[in-house]
């Protein structure tokens, strides 16, 4: 989770970087993209882990040890 919340700054730093730019209006693409990306970060979707569990190849996590808390 700490490499997702890295990688948010980051871009989030990016864009605001882009959108300071004082040539960004010559190019309305770049500033589009720009302001998306702001926005779906600040946006960013909270997913509740209880509700959405988890299921991979090596089957449902069998919890006996009651470790994930409901």
């Amino acid at each position: 989770m700490k490499r997702i919340t890295e990688l948010q700054h980051c871009l989030q730093r990016l864009a605001s970087a882009v959108l300071a730019l004082s040539d960004v209006d010559k190019r309305p693409e770049l500033r589009a993209a720009a302001e998306e990306a702001k926005l779906l970060l600040k946006n960013r979707l909270e997913v509740d882990a209880t509700k959405h569990r988890f299921h991979s190849e090596l089957g449902v996590f069998n919890d006996g040890l009651r470790i994930i808390k409901d």
